[in-house]
């Protein structure tokens, strides 16, 4: 149905008519650049689409810079903090800092993955004595945020320990964010590690 209508508006005199489809991606494109997605995923939903009408023979003509994206460089931080920072860091942090730190460095979970975190998504996290059981590591099967995909993980023993610290001062909760700012609001993408 859709390749019969672009064959259709192909062959039509009307440029308005013919170029439906392209205003259609672009409309995409843009839709895509307004949630923030990077470059290269625009380009590769972009290349899907293309891809279905090059392939049914219909291919999509655009003007000269009108694919072009414009979304965001991502800025790449060529840094990477030296365990002598990272103990500074540590030291000076408060019990929320400290399990946040933790659990980034020993989980390999991402920022927005640590941040969606939910105590009743993780069975078993405390023990018969109703709190964390930091005895054993403990381990995590999540659904990446941004990509769907599976990720196995574990939180150390350490990890555990200072989890335990910040969720004895929130009363052991036992559903909401498993981390939260100080307001009990959800961690916001930036976050930081020292009381004030």
């Amino acid at each position: 149905e859709i390749i019969q209508e672009r064959t259709k508006q192909w062959l039509s005199d009307n440029p308005q008519e013919r170029g439906s489809w392209e205003r259609i991606v672009n409309r995409y494109k843009q839709h895509l650049e307004g949630k923030g997605f990077s470059e290269n995923t625009i380009m590769s939903y972009r290349r899907a689409v293309m891809s279905f009408f090059s392939y049914s023979r219909v291919s999509l003509k655009f003007r000269r810079k009108e694919g072009k994206i414009r979304s965001k460089k991502t800025v790449k931080i060529k840094f990477a903090p030296t365990n002598s920072m990272m103990r500074a860091m540590y030291s000076h942090a408060d019990p929320l800092g400290r399990a946040l730190l933790l659990v980034a460095y020993h989980s390999s979970l991402s920022g927005v993955d640590i941040k969606d975190l939910r105590i009743e998504e993780l069975p078993d996290l405390y023990g018969d004595d109703g709190k964390v059981d930091s005895s054993r590591h403990y381990y995590i099967t999540k659904a990446r945020s941004k990509s769907g995909e599976w990720q196995q993980t574990f939180l150390s023993t350490d990890a555990l320990h200072e989890l335990d610290a910040y969720l004895r001062e929130r009363g052991y909760p036992v559903e909401g964010y498993l981390l939260v700012g100080k307001r009990s609001n959800r961690l916001q993408s930036h976050v930081d590690l020292t009381h004030q």
